[in-house]
């Protein structure tokens, strides 16, 4: 194949769409449908919510892993850093993460078996954070065939692997430890090698660079984790309130729902590549228009998914997980709210990025982070599980004002 062919920017949204939403699947099916069903009977739901509580709290240091260098990474357009300066600053971000994450779970004083889960399940989460470097670099090159291709292939072996070892052991633990290995069997044989076409993924350590990148970059990471935590910090908090089980329901009834971020997040992943290009270049029109279309795609998506809830929600819901998580279907309408707001935000905190608005980002998300897990509390008091989506969804409405008033700014100055 002729490495320096360059895919369109609906191919490239198309293998990239495709990829994530299998990859995605793959880890909805393993973390609702695979732990519950292979999980001994007596154990299944608590098995799902350490699960759910390894995945919640891993989130947030994955996201200090990533550095949110990857959109910093594709809008690098006049490439005043190499591809290995990226490569290195991710194996520092990672042992950071790493050291930060196995703290904070001793430091909460969570027993033994939530620390074991929670750790096992951040080896797996390194397999994402150097693919996400290396996606960059395929992205940049416009060949997100690699990145899709790559989704594909981590997902069904990671499904295959978790599946098998849990129902040969019965232990949610093994079944962890098994899928990242796998995972990483994936990573050095396919992904790197990919990457590798387009120069040298050697990681290179220059202090002054990495440095530069951590200082440059650090407004961002903030932003990340906490962006992160505002949906992580309400469950942590539901699950010290209600327990485990009530964290696994909720857990659960969610994982559907986020078929409306993974789809739009991949489609609009894609497009940042030339919205960086048309912001250098200061065509605001055709920058706006290209934004415009996608969150039009973004709300055809949130009102199907409704529709889809309101017709079927109950007879999915019993049919996937079982009789005992009909009465909480309810809670799917909150979840899409919480999800499409996500998505805005997400891409209110790309476009910032692309404008090099770092510190904007993390006040943002600061603020937001601050009024969910203030919230979190009283609104679970007052409505259940309901209560979490709620403090998310008004966390989110003051991320996405507070980011569209300076992109306005940004852009009316820029035009």
């Amino acid at each position: 194949m002729d490495n320096q062919k360059q895919l369109s920017l609906s191919q490239n949204a198309l293998y990239n769409t495709i990829g994530t939403i299998l990859y995605c699947f793959c880890q909805w099916l393993l973390s609702s449908l695979l732990v519950v069903h292979l999980s001994p009977d007596n154990i299944a739901v608590s098995n799902t919510g350490l699960l759910q509580l390894a995945i919640s709290i891993t989130n947030i240091f994955f996201a200090i892993s990533c550095y949110n260098i990857h959109t910093y990474q594709i809008s690098d357009t006049k490439n005043v850093y190499s591809t290995g300066d990226y490569v290195g600053l991710r194996c520092v971000t990672a042992s950071i993460a790493v050291l930060l994450c196995i703290v904070y779970v001793v430091v909460l004083g969570y027993p033994a078996q939530s620390i074991l889960c929670i750790m096992l399940y951040m080896l797996f989460k390194l397999t994402e954070t150097f693919c996400d470097v290396f996606h960059a670099i395929d992205q940049k090159n416009y060949r997100m065939d690699y990145v899709g291709i790559s989704y594909g292939i981590r997902g069904i072996v990671s499904v295959i692997a978790f599946a098998a070892a849990l129902a040969l052991t019965g232990n949610v633990l093994t079944a962890i430890l098994v899928m990242a290995l796998s995972s990483i069997a994936v990573v050095v044989l396919y992904d790197m090698k990919r990457s590798a076409t387009f120069g040298s993924i050697k990681p290179v350590f220059h202090k002054k660079t990495i440095l530069a990148l951590l200082i440059t970059c650090f407004p961002a990471v903030i932003a990340s984790a906490s962006f992160t935590a505002i949906t992580t910090i309400p469950r942590q908090i539901l699950e010290g309130m209600q327990g485990k089980e009530a964290l696994g329901y909720y857990g659960t009834i969610a994982t559907p729902v986020v078929v409306v971020q993974i789809m739009a997040t991949s489609i609009f992943n894609p497009m940042l590549t030339e919205l960086s290009y048309l912001y250098d270049k200061g065509n605001i029109r055709k920058f706006l228009q290209r934004t415009r279309n996608n969150l039009l795609i973004l709300l055809g998506l949130t009102v199907f998914t409704f529709l889809g809830v309101l017709l079927l929600g109950k007879f999915a819901v019993g049919l996937l997980f079982g009789a005992k998580f009909v009465p909480y279907t309810s809670l799917m309408y909150g979840i899409i709210c919480c999800t499409s707001l996500y998505v805005v935000s997400w891409l209110c905190t790309s476009i910032l990025i692309i404008m090099r608005r770092l510190k904007v980002c993390m006040v943002a998300s600061l603020v937001s982070l601050l009024i969910s897990s203030a919230t979190a509390r009283a609104f679970i008091t007052a409505f259940g599980m309901n209560g979490v989506s709620i403090s998310i969804v008004v966390a989110y409405l003051l991320h996405i004002a507070i980011c569209c008033v300076v992109i306005a700014m940004d852009l009316r100055q820029k035009r």
